[in-house]
């Protein structure tokens, strides 16, 4: 998150904007992905929190991919 920060990466937040609905129901957050296709707030929200305890364990895949086409 903090590379994607420092170079105000459009392209990789918005990709990790679409990916957020589908990280919260692999973790078991049915409710939350839910309310996160319908509201903005609630996904710029999770954005932001994005890097914290089981949602970025379950994002970590779209991190990795994001730093290997960096190098």
């Amino acid at each position: 998150m903090s590379a994607a920060a420092k170079h105000v990466d459009v392209r990789f937040f918005w990709r990790l904007f679409e990916a957020l609905p589908a990280a919260e129901a692999a973790i078991g957050e049915d409710d939350e992905a839910a309310q996160d296709v319908t509201t903005l707030r609630g996904r710029l929200n999770d954005l932001v929190h994005s890097g914290e305890g089981e949602l970025a364990d379950a994002l970590r895949p779209l991190y990795i991919d994001y730093l290997a086409e960096r190098d």
